[in-house]
């Protein structure tokens, strides 16, 4: 008498590494059909992922250094900020 070792839900791994008359018939089956579903899931015409006429968002030079300037002063708002935040703790604290 032969025990076989249980398979756990969903592992597909004994269905590649061992010989298929030691599986058992309802893993052979379950697992057959989940490669049917799999199999007929990807024949279904999919959606086309990409528009017609796809519209590109390029920057032109002009656009890119006004973005880029914006984000530098922002920058340096938040910096000077933060410095006067610092400053405005440290002159709240206790007098020693």
């Amino acid at each position: 008498m032969v025990f076989m070792k249980r398979i756990k839900h969903n592992d597909l791994l004994p269905w590649f590494t061992m010989d298929h008359g030691q599986l058992p018939a309802s893993y052979l089956k379950s697992t057959k059909k989940f490669f049917d579903e799999l199999k007929a899931s990807s024949d279904k015409l999919q959606a086309a992922s990409v528009k017609l006429s796809p519209q590109l968002n390029v920057l032109t030079t002009e656009e890119y250094k006004k973005l880029e300037r914006k984000y530098k002063n922002e920058n340096k708002r938040s910096k000077r900020d933060n410095r006067i935040n610092d400053k405005n703790f440290k002159d709240a604290g206790p007098k020693l």
